[in-house]
């Protein structure tokens, strides 16, 4: 019937999500409570000249220079984000010294931690749909994406806040091959588009987002059964469009 089908859509497109926000959420609820790692995380959010405050000015360093020898603009420009809510009062700052941090705390580190859980809950759930879409199976797939979210592989990811640059990146690409799949499906120009800009976005993220690439051509390829031409002409042009940011980020750093 119509409306049972109808009702059956509707559980595996909001019970199943949900669910897998739910246990993504329980699984890593304490990383909200947990401090600056030593490795790493101060040099790109406490100790960072440039995320606070948020101007054009600090804006525009991030996407003109490299910064600890990385091009990853997207990220800082959302670590400037968090740093803007995470600000602590100079007061409540200074009464937090650490070893680390002698003279008190700047900003409070569980907001870093709970932008890397929320973005890792939002890469599950995207890592679902992907699935979904491919297999046709909402169980299979949401076993699938509970894998990916509770794997340990990811408790370096979503623990650490350097490794924001990680869960942001598999966010993007997840949502990339599934705009791509949409254009493979539909032969849309727009959503295309869109799988461009996303993919673009997870490689400002973090540079590794070229790996999105074979995954797409296999979509392209093996499930569409598209001309092998077609497909490698279609991501062709997403190495084309990156090929300027190496270049640009070559020159920024040789020139520091």
């Amino acid at each position: 019937m119509p409306i049972l089908s109808s009702m059956r859509e509707r559980y595996h497109y909001l019970f199943y999500p949900a669910l897998l926000v739910m246990i993504t959420a329980v699984l890593f609820f304490r990383v909200g409570t947990f401090d600056f790692l030593a490795i790493d995380d101060a040099m790109h959010t406490e100790k960072n000249p440039y995320v606070a405050p948020f101007t054009a000015t600090n804006l525009k360093r991030f996407w003109t220079e490299p910064y600890e020898n990385a091009f990853t603009p997207l990220t800082y420009t959302l670590w400037m984000v968090q740093a803007y809510f995470a600000e602590l009062p100079p007061e409540a700052g200074a009464a937090r010294k650490q070893l680390l941090f002698p003279e008190g705390l700047k900003f409070n580190p569980g907001a870093f931690h709970i932008a890397n859980l929320l973005t890792h809950a939002a890469a599950a759930v995207a890592a679902y749909f992907l699935l979904q879409t491919l297999f046709h199976q909402p169980l299979v797939a949401f076993l699938g994406a509970v894998l990916f979210a509770v794997h340990p592989l990811q408790v370096e990811s979503v623990s650490w806040i350097t490794g924001f640059r990680d869960v942001l990146a598999g966010f993007l690409g997840f949502l990339t091959l599934l705009f791509y799949f949409f254009h493979c499906q539909k032969r849309s120009p727009l959503l295309y588009g869109i799988a461009t800009l996303l993919f673009l976005a997870s490689t400002l993220a973090k540079s590794s987002s070229l790996s999105i690439i074979p995954m797409a051509l296999a979509i392209g390829i093996i499930v569409f059964k598209r001309p092998w031409r077609l497909a490698l002409t279609e991501v062709a042009a997403w190495i084309v469009l990156i090929i300027p940011l190496f270049h640009i980020f070559s020159t920024l750093n040789n020139s520091v």
